[in-house]
């Protein structure tokens, strides 16, 4: 598979996918191996169909698969698979992979085994995220889906705990080596037809899951699962952001949408006091490079609207903002899946340090608070848009990045993959006086090899007086 995407059209998979009319490589960088092999041989109760058995197919040819296969994987024989894999796999593709070498259901005992052998081939692993869990159509459920994120449930904790604790794990095991944990399956586990959960609310969740995850710090999500539904049959699509079906977007396409283009690049703290369990208002923050805040509030409540005052700590705004929002506002049915999507508000005015506004129900809104251009200076913080850039941006070519210091310090510029792995680091001890300095990247790693195009996040520290900045880089 990876010289069929990657390889050029003299390799044998690469003649293959030239006569299907792609001569150019495909350069996938993102692998990972398997999924859920923890949960192999698992059964779980499927009302109304009775029992469902998770089968695999270890160690079988692909061409005598078949849907009754039960041959399941140790693992310790899932490690020693995984070992192969990767040994096979980066010498058929002339670009850097970054390969995730294990994908969880949530069994944290896999993870000792197979890092014993792979965590130093390893970039990545990933676990999944389904707090609840539910196949019966009962709209009482849907209090407890929406808080679970936050109060967790009898199947996860609290998001924020949870995936503090898997890091904590991979860490346990993983040795000197940095390997990141992705999220690439998260969503209620509900197996049921219910149009107002799957179409509208879910959205919700999906919101809330986004918010908690930035603020513990997961590099990569993915909602489980993007496109749901067949245009040629009446069955009704379970998960499926986007309903193929029909060709419309749900609320949860509508919620990453709105993270995407409206939030931020540097997290900062939020708080609410009206979070009721996780059934309320959450609110999380932003800032942007010019200083620019971004609220996104999930209000999981399907009752009741709230008028809150938002407080700014340690913020001077101009007293302007402007706000956008998906409210349930359409029916439920397709092509609107209860809502019109993002809709601007307008503006919304409030003083330096405070602004009001009402939540309604149901609702998912972003606030862009705009700042005082002089008082940005007054803040704890540097400049930031004046404390660390990169030339050009994006590029194609080496990039030169530039930083200031108002006094001599210790500095360092770390350089990752959009996946959390350090790429290239640079110490700046002859670059740390007072003034404006720069370096050059000539887009290699640490073994001097020629990264691939792709997002990179450039982190700057420096130890006098504690000031660090973080940003978003495109090769290209």
């Amino acid at each position: 598979m990876v010289e069929y995407c990657n390889g050029d059209i003299t390799t044998p998979m690469g003649m293959v996918r030239a006569s299907g009319g792609h001569p150019e490589p495909y350069d996938v960088t993102y692998w990972c191996i398997g999924n859920e092999p923890d949960i192999a041989e698992g059964v779980l109760p499927f009302p109304p169909w009775g029992y469902i058995t998770f089968y695999r197919h270890f160690r079988i040819p692909f061409e005598e698969w078949a849907i009754d296969d039960s041959v399941f994987a140790t693992a310790e024989d899932f490690s020693q698979l995984v070992s192969v894999y990767i040994d096979s796999m980066r010498p058929r593709s002339p670009i850097s992979l970054e390969i995730g070498g294990l994908s969880l259901a949530g069994d944290l005992s896999w993870i000792d085994p197979v890092f014993e052998l792979n965590r130093e081939k390893m970039d990545w692993m990933d676990i999944h995220y389904y707090p609840a869990m539910s196949f019966s159509s009962d709209s009482t459920q849907y209090r407890d889906w929406l808080a679970a994120p936050t109060s967790g449930t009898i199947y996860s904790p609290p998001l924020e705990e949870w995936y503090p604790m898997v890091v904590d794990t991979v860490e346990k095991y993983s040795g000197s080596y940095d390997i990141p944990v992705w999220i690439m399956e998260y969503n209620v586990m509900a197996m049921v037809d219910d149009p107002v959960w799957w179409n509208y609310l879910d959205g919700l969740f999906t919101a809330d899951c986004i918010g908690h995850m930035s603020r513990c710090g997961v590099p990569i999500a993915a909602l489980y699962s993007i496109a749901q539904g067949d245009p040629n049959e009446e069955e009704f699509p379970l998960f499926g952001a986007i309903r193929t079906d029909t060709l419309s977007m749900r609320c949860s396409a509508w919620a990453m949408k709105l993270f995407r283009e409206r939030f931020g690049n540097t997290v900062v703290e939020a708080a609410c006091d009206q979070v009721c369990g996780g059934y309320g208002l959450e609110v999380y923050a932003s800032r942007y490079d010019d200083w620019t805040l971004s609220l996104i509030a999930v209000n999981k409540n399907l009752d009741s609207s709230y008028t809150a005052s938002i407080e700014l700590s340690g913020y001077t705004s101009d007293g302007t903002a402007e706000a956008w929002q998906i409210i349930n506002d359409q029916p439920m049915n397709a092509p609107w899946n209860g809502t019109s999507g993002i809709t601007y508000q307008g503006e919304i005015t409030g003083g330096s340090g405070s602004f009001s506004y009402t939540f309604p129900r149901a609702s998912i809104t972003c606030i862009r608070i705009n700042p005082d251009p002089l008082g940005i200076s007054g803040q704890n913080s540097t400049q930031i848009n004046e404390f660390l850039k990169a030339a050009p941006n994006p590029s194609a070519e080496a990039v030169e990045l530039r930083y200031s210091l108002r006094q001599p310090s210790e500095a360092r510029i770390e350089i990752f993959s959009i996946t959390g792995r350090l790429v290239q680091s640079f110490e700046c001890s002859n670059y740390a006086g007072e003034g404006f300095h720069s370096i050059f990247w000539e887009r290699k790693d640490s073994n001097g090899i020629m990264v691939p195009a792709g997002i990179y996040i450039v982190r700057f520290t420096a130890t006098s007086p504690g000031l660090s900045e973080t940003i978003k880089l495109i090769l290209i």
